[in-house]
C-alpha cells in the first residue's frame, strides 16, 4: 500500500475527471449523502456572497476546481484519517461512468472546502500537483492554506457565533 496521496494517485493514473468525481464521492461519504441542494443552502446561509462568487469562479476555471478537489482529497487523506474513503472514492470514480455535471461537482467541492474550514484544519497541508507526464508530486507546507474560496479562514461560522 502506498503511503502518500500523490503516490496513490500516480499509481492509479488518476486524471482530472477521476479527481473531481473522487472529491464528490468523498464529500458525499463524509456528509452522509447530503443532497447538493442542502449543501448549497448551508453554504448560502453561512457565506452567501462568497459562495456564489466562488462557485462562479470554479465553474469557469477547471484548473482551480481540480486544485480545490485535490486539496479536499489531501485534507481527508492526511488530516481526517479518511485514507480508505479516498481510496474507495478514486476506485469508484474510475469504475463507474461519470456524470460530470459541473454544478454538482462545484457544490460538492465548495462544501468540502467549507467542511475543511469549519474543522479548523489550516496549519499544515499537503499539496498535490499534476506534472506534465501524468505523475503527481506532493509538497508539504506549514502555513495557512487558502484553497481559493475566501471563507473567512480563522473565523467561526455565523451559526456557531
Amino acid at each position: 500500500m502506498t503511503n502518500s496521496l500523490s503516490e496513490f494517485l500516480t499509481e492509479h493514473r488518476a486524471d482530472r475527471e477521476t479527481i473531481l468525481q473522487a472529491a464528490r464521492y468523498s464529500i458525499a461519504e463524509l456528509s452522509d449523502d447530503l443532497p447538493v441542494a442542502e449543501m448549497r443552502a448551508e453554504l448560502d446561509q453561512n457565506y452567501a456572497q462568497e459562495a456564489q462568487a466562488a462557485a462562479t469562479k470554479l465553474r469557469s476555471s477547471p484548473l482551480e476546481l481540480t486544485d480545490d478537489a485535490l486539496a479536499i482529497l489531501s485534507w481527508l487523506w492526511y488530516d481526517q484519517d479518511q485514507e480508505e474513503t479516498v481510496r474507495q472514492a478514486v476506485a469508484n470514480a474510475q469504475t463507474k461512468l461519470p456524470v460530470i455535471e459541473i454544478s454538482v461537482i462545484v457544490s460538492a467541492v465548495l462544501y468540502g472546502l467549507h467542511l475543511w474550514q469549519t474543522k479548523g484544519v489550516k496549519r499544515t497541508y499537503h499539496r498535490i500537483e499534476t506534472k506534465s507526464d501524468g505523475t503527481f508530486v506532493e509538497t508539504v507546507e506549514t502555513e495557512n492554506f487558502s484553497p481559493g474560496l475566501s471563507l473567512r479562514l480563522g473565523q467561526s461560522d455565523k451559526k456557531n457565533s
